[in-house]
């Protein structure tokens, strides 16, 4: 049947070895869509169970009860330390060295602090205690991008953790 208008052999131009690249780049940009989904829902960047720690141990000088790893650049984030008064002493005091400071502007001190003054190397903050520990909570604000070291120091004792702040 020649004649009733059908084209029976069309001529594509084919290159079967770009199209297998196309078909394998496809198949790994999906596994990789699906890995940052994944870290998306595990909490790497922010809200999730990777993004919530804890450093140091409850019978430690000081500890920090609750941080978050992941941070963004501007955004609030709160740290929450345990500090161990001395015994017999109605205060403990917390150092904060000042390349964490540097990173990060703190906001506010949960329970106001009693004293503050700059020591070299960071800023010795007292707190009031009534003869146990004392939870202080830390109102901070992320001032620059990328990893950021802490260190926070007690009479006794320190703990040391790590942030990433992502711009």
């Amino acid at each position: 049947m020649e004649g009733d208008g059908r084209v029976r052999d069309i001529e594509l131009a084919e290159d079967l070895g770009f199209q297998e690249r196309m078909w394998r780049a496809q198949r790994i940009l999906w596994v990789v869509m699906a890995a940052i989904a994944l870290a998306a829902l595990l909490g790497l960047f922010g809200g999730g169970p990777l993004a919530g720690a804890s450093a140091g141990e409850p019978g430690d000088p000081v500890s920090v009860v609750e941080y978050e790893r992941f941070v963004r650049l501007g955004s609030p984030t709160e740290l929450r330390v345990r500090l161990e008064p001395p015994a017999g002493s109605g205060e403990v005091r917390l150092r904060v060295e000042r390349g964490y400071l540097e990173g990060f502007r703190l906001e506010r001190i949960t329970p106001e602090p009693a004293g503050v003054r700059a020591v070299p190397g960071g800023i010795l903050y007292t707190l009031r205690t009534s003869g146990g520990p004392v939870v202080a909570t830390l109102n901070l604000e992320p001032q620059r991008a990328g990893p950021v070291e802490c260190i926070l120091r007690s009479r006794s004792g320190s703990v040391t953790f790590g942030q990433f702040v992502y711009p």
